[in-house]
């Protein structure tokens, strides 16, 4: 499982990403968890790993259509790094990523797309 913890403007810890292999699969889920410093909340690393791995394992099992999930809007810009970082660690034995997030096209196809 890869882990990384997301930061505040103060370096202080308010959430984290976490990268998980299926090994039935071989799908890699991305899941989340992000504490709301606003309403009082504190983060705890525990339940934070706990609640990503949660979202995690919900996304690699029960998810046919991988659009359907949705990220914190904060939190899409690392989460498509944890992807990045994922497809280098398990390179040998993924057969995909899940993720929420729609890829960005390749300028080959957005070529395509307007010459035809």
């Amino acid at each position: 499982m890869l882990i990384k913890y997301v930061k505040d403007r103060k370096g202080r810890r308010i959430g984290v990403i976490i990268a998980e292999l299926c090994t039935d699969t071989g799908m890699v889920g991305i899941g989340t968890s992000l504490t709301n410093t606003k309403a009082g909340d504190v983060f705890d690393p525990i339940e934070a790993i706990r609640l990503a791995d949660n979202s995690s394992y919900l996304l690699r099992t029960f998810l046919k259509s991988p659009m359907n999930h949705t990220y914190p809007p904060s939190l899409k810009k690392e989460v498509r790094r944890m992807v990045r970082r994922a497809s280098l660690y398990y390179r040998d034995d993924f057969a995909g990523i899940i993720t929420g997030i729609p890829q960005k096209p390749k300028q080959e196809e957005t070529h395509e797309k307007i010459a035809g």
